[in-house]
């Protein structure tokens, strides 16, 4: 296993690992208490032995910026030019899903950069209320466009949505026709 609930954490959910420039290996997670599972904050673990089989577990390195956020959650990392981003599953109280993004220089110090992305659940029930693992694949190996991967929180059965579109400087810009 590779985190266990405790030392702060009432739930943990999922996240992705980065190495610093450094070369240290990194976990970054959803940690959620007790209160309010779906307004999580982000955690970073480190490794405590050189094999890798235990971690130990580090502070706070994001949480929700905006008073509105019912749902934050699901960190994955990217390098973009110099600037680490971060980007995280969001959900509002007037039910527009989203991913909230957060960069950094150095991979543990962030500052919140707004949002990648944005739908409302009103003007398209598909994309959910709150999204969760956003994924955003670059443009690589011919393809001629980017594209936005998130698993859709709501009501109904949780299901995957994607868009095509054009990412640009921690902004994601959905393409014409896409759903």
């Amino acid at each position: 296993m590779a985190l266990s609930p405790g030392d702060g954490d009432s739930g943990i959910w999922s996240g992705c690992a980065a190495v610093s420039d450094e070369g240290e290996p990194l976990l970054f997670y959803t940690s959620a208490s007790e209160g309010d599972v779906g307004r999580a904050s982000i955690r970073v673990a480190r490794p405590a032995d050189p094999e890798l089989r235990t971690r130990t577990k580090g502070p706070v390195v994001a949480s929700p910026q905006r008073p509105e956020t019912t749902v934050f959650r699901d960190p994955v990392i990217t390098r973009d030019a110099d600037t680490w981003r971060m980007v995280v599953g969001h959900g509002d109280a007037e039910r527009t899903a989203g991913a909230e993004v957060f960069r950094s220089a150095d991979l543990l110090t962030r500052d919140y950069d707004g949002l990648l992305s944005t739908r409302a659940a009103a003007d398209e029930p598909f994309t959910g209320a709150a999204w969760e693992c956003p994924q955003l694949v670059r443009r690589t190996h011919g393809l001629d466009t980017d594209l936005l991967v998130v698993s859709v929180w709501d009501d109904d059965p949780f299901h995957v949505a994607a868009s095509a579109g054009t990412y640009s400087e921690g902004r994601f810009t959905r393409g014409t026709g896409s759903g």
